[in-house]
């Protein structure tokens, strides 16, 4: 983890000298991961999940994602956030900056219990850092890492793939 963080930062750095790659418009997600929760420090669970980034302007996107979480077949939860993204520099590499929030639902299976089901609505939220890679002018690759509440921490990895051309011409990262 510490690693995968580690490089993130470091391309953060690197992305300026990339070739210039604009990323407008619309991108539908494919995403996959792992996440981790306060209570069960070392149980992650698996992630997957759908998005989609639209973006308000060069800078800024909006992404609303759904997420399914599955620690078993008694223990799944579901995800609804929403994130607001800063893309910190554009081009080929291109790092962003996200805060998100929205709900989580649990749902808990007891066999034999006296109320074999249970489930419940939290909230859940928190912020990371990712790098949008491009893929030729339709595919992004984007790894990222959030910290936050309930998970406390999910890195999680989406092939993106942007269904229309480009809002703006590519052009080169101002130097």
């Amino acid at each position: 983890m510490r690693r995968l963080v580690g490089a993130l930062v470091g391309l953060l750095f690197l992305a300026g000298s990339a070739g210039a790659q604009d990323f407008d418009g619309l991108e539908l997600k494919a995403i996959i991961g792992t996440s981790g929760f306060l209570d069960e420090v070392t149980d992650y669970y698996p992630v997957v999940g759908a998005a989609a980034r639209v973006s308000l302007t060069p800078a800024f996107a909006i992404e609303p994602e759904f997420t399914y979480l599955r620690a078993s077949s008694r223990h799944q939860d579901y995800a609804f956030q929403t994130a607001v993204i800063w893309q910190v520099r554009r081009g080929r590499l291109a790092p962003y900056l996200l805060a998100a929030g929205g709900v989580r639902h649990s749902q808990f299976r007891f066999p034999g219990a006296l109320q074999e089901r249970f489930s419940s609505n939290e909230f859940t939220g928190g912020g990371g850092i990712g790098m949008r890679i491009g893929l030729g002018h339709r595919f992004r690759l984007s790894p990222e890492v959030r910290f936050g509440w309930e998970p406390i921490v999910r890195a999680t990895v989406s092939l993106g793939y942007a269904p229309g051309p480009p809002l703006r011409p590519a052009r080169p990262s101002p130097r």
